[in-house]
């Protein structure tokens, strides 16, 4: 069996607007991890000429991107702000008026470098 994939299906070409699936290759002494394009794996590069992108590339820009996006914390307070009105009545009136924490950010750094974690199969980084 190969490899976990958490990304297959959430990637699109950018040439025929198909999904990128998870692939593999074997080498001598490892195996290397790819995100390519449906349609070069069903048609070849007639299909598709666009390179196929190395999955642990992959991943760490996506944490990047998602530490990036969490550790701005005017960005999640005006999220929340903007959310609010569409959840009145649904959080305690402490809730509302909380901006997000230092410790709740940090908590969700460390969740997210698990998910991530380099050579982990999927079902060990949830």
């Amino acid at each position: 069996m190969g490899p976990d994939y958490d990304l297959t299906g959430l990637i699109t070409c950018s040439t025929g607007g198909l999904k990128y699936i998870g692939t593999f290759a074997q080498g001598r002494s490892r195996t290397y991890r790819y995100y390519t394009c449906s349609s070069h794996i069903r048609h070849g590069s007639h299909g598709c000429d666009v390179p196929r992108l190395p999955a642990e590339a992959i991943y760490q820009a996506v944490l990047a991107a998602l530490l990036d996006l969490y550790s701005d914390t005017n960005l999640s307070a005006g999220a929340i702000r903007a959310e609010r009105p569409n959840r009145a009545g649904q959080l305690s009136h402490t809730e509302q008026n909380s901006p997000p924490s230092q410790k709740a950010i940090g908590q969700l750094r460390r969740d997210l470098a698990h998910v991530f974690r380099p050579g982990a199969p999927a079902s060990a980084r949830r």
